[in-house]
């Protein structure tokens, strides 16, 4: 997926300060709707809170993802913010708080719930599991900086060509190969899909 293409450089805000997750969620929210992404932007926070509520989004690493699924979606989108200073987040950990410095705030419609929003959280969280890159975006002084790290690593994910598949036997009596839990950052992320 072509991160580059779910925002602009007016949703990208670089080495910012937020007093609390609250005001961060809500700034940017603002900016996706200044951007035209959101039919009522009042819906769309009550979903992001909401899923807030659900379970924490802060997955670690300094990254947080809050996100938000409704119709008061108008297209899917996503701001950035970088912080000069963290922000408190709750965590995986239940009665911890987070270390923040990093947020990137979803915006999906209803209608790609299953589709879009897989794969936004599946590309962002692969692509900032990486330390050089999270670290990049970090120290990032301009969108462009930002636009290019997203457009680099969708570059890199871009399908090799296709070869002809060669087809092996398979053993009659195969057993099915137990499916092992992912666990940690990625174990996070994969739970958000579950159910």
């Amino acid at each position: 997926m072509n991160l580059t293409t779910l925002t602009n450089p007016a949703l990208i805000n670089l080495q910012t300060t937020f007093a609390s997750r609250d005001e961060a969620i809500k700034a940017l929210a603002e900016q996706l709707d200044q951007q035209g992404k959101l039919n009522d932007k009042e819906e769309y926070l009550a979903a992001v809170f909401a899923r807030e509520e659900h379970g924490a989004t802060a997955l670690g690493e300094g990254l947080a993802v809050p996100h938000g699924k409704t119709d008061a979606v108008k297209e899917a989108a996503f701001a950035v913010a970088t912080l000069k200073e963290d922000v408190q987040w709750p965590g995986i950990d239940e009665d911890e708080m987070e270390d923040v410095n990093l947020i990137f705030l979803i915006a999906i419609p209803n209608a790609e719930a299953g589709s879009t929003h897989m794969h936004l959280l599946t590309a962002l969280t692969s692509t900032l599991i990486d330390d050089e890159v999270r670290e990049a975006a970090l120290n990032a002084t301009t969108a462009d900086e930002i636009l290019a790290i997203f457009d680099e690593q969708s570059e890199e994910e871009a399908p090799a060509p296709a070869v002809e598949p060669v087809a092996e036997p398979v053993p009659a009596a195969a057993a099915p190969v137990a499916k092992e839990e992912p666990q940690g950052f990625f174990g996070k992320v994969a739970s958000w899909f579950k159910g």
